[in-house]
């Protein structure tokens, strides 16, 4: 959310292909380091639909942005994520990023997901 300028960085939550995670680590959630994070298996996660697996979003075009060089999930599925999630704070942040695209023309945002 910080590359976009919604809210600062608390933290970094990341993820991996899934033959990868299949290798090394379990479906949960790894602590790398202090404030690193490999996030739960297949982050996406929506009420209803077919959700997208880690390896679809680091693989495909328009699943994810780059900033600075890296990869990042694409606001949306952040967005979807923490509408399934459900907290108080994951509410919070699902509005913010919806106010985020709200204020930016159309066009400054192409990729916009829409169901």
């Amino acid at each position: 959310m910080e590359p976009l300028g919604v809210r600062s960085t608390t933290d970094i939550d990341f993820t991996v292909l899934n033959d990868i995670r299949a290798a090394r680590f379990g479906p949960g959630i790894s602590h790398v380091a202090d404030g690193v994070d490999l996030v739960t298996e297949n982050y996406h996660r929506l009420s209803e639909g077919r959700a997208f697996t880690d390896s679809e979003i680091i693989a495909t075009a328009g699943l994810n942005l780059r900033y600075l060089g890296h990869k990042f999930v694409a606001p949306w599925i952040v967005r979807d994520r923490k509408n399934f999630s459900g907290r108080p704070k994951d509410r919070l942040d699902a509005e913010l990023i919806d106010q985020y695209f709200k204020e930016l023309p159309r066009i400054a945002a192409p990729w916009r997901h829409t169901r």
